[in-house]
């Protein structure tokens, strides 16, 4: 079996890398302090934003059925929506204005 090429003068040094992002799996540099897990807090977004999602949909049929039993939708044909995501250890307030049509 015969290798082709050679590594032997390739440009591994720290400088060739810097300024360029990391990938997910590349190991921190060796004075890089690490401070949270990337994979742990994407799959924990993921999660929240599943339960978020559905407990939502949940609550705005419910609430939406109700109001039109109530007869409260008549010649109504969409509702705006507003949904307000705070985080404060973060100092995060994400506001998401929508419709939903009938």
């Amino acid at each position: 079996m015969r290798v082709m090429g050679s590594c032997a003068g390739a440009d591994i040094s720290p400088a060739r890398f810097e300024g360029k992002p990391r990938g997910p799996y590349d190991p921190p540099d060796r004075f890089e302090e690490i401070s949270m897990n990337d994979e742990a807090l994407n799959m924990s977004l993921r999660k929240f934003l599943k339960v978020v999602g559905v407990t939502s949909q949940q609550e705005i049929e419910k609430a939406v059925r109700a109001a039109d039993a109530a007869g409260k939708l008549k010649g109504v044909s969409s509702l705006d929506a507003q949904v307000v995501l705070t985080i404060g250890k973060v100092n995060l307030t994400h506001k998401i204005d929508g419709k939903i049509e009938l």
